[in-house]
């Protein structure tokens, strides 16, 4: 992910290896975009949205049709989806 970002921006990345609900405390507008590998984990960021409101600019990158289908009509910017359900073409499609 550093590699997308430029040179004055700072990008953080964590791995996840199961979604669980949670209930964080986060102010969505601070935020660019959301990445979704799973259905699942799509659902949950629809969810959170729906909780904590405005997300009317944050943009979420999808692995896949399937990945998106939870969070389309969410509120959120927009939802683009990877042109093949791989990693290369999720950050393909997260390059500005």
């Amino acid at each position: 992910a550093g590699d997308l970002a430029p040179p004055d921006v700072t990008v953080r990345t964590v791995a996840l290896y199961q979604t669980v609900a949670v209930r964080p405390r986060i102010d969505l507008s601070a935020l660019d975009a959301v990445v979704v590998h799973s259905p699942k984990a799509a659902r949950e960021v629809a969810r959170i949205v729906a909780t904590a409101g405005g997300a009317e600019s944050l943009r979420a990158f999808a692995l896949s049709p399937n990945c998106a289908a939870p969070l389309v009509g969410a509120g959120l910017r927009d939802v683009a989806i990877a042109a093949s359900p791989n990693e290369t073409a999720l950050l393909t499609l997260m390059k500005p």
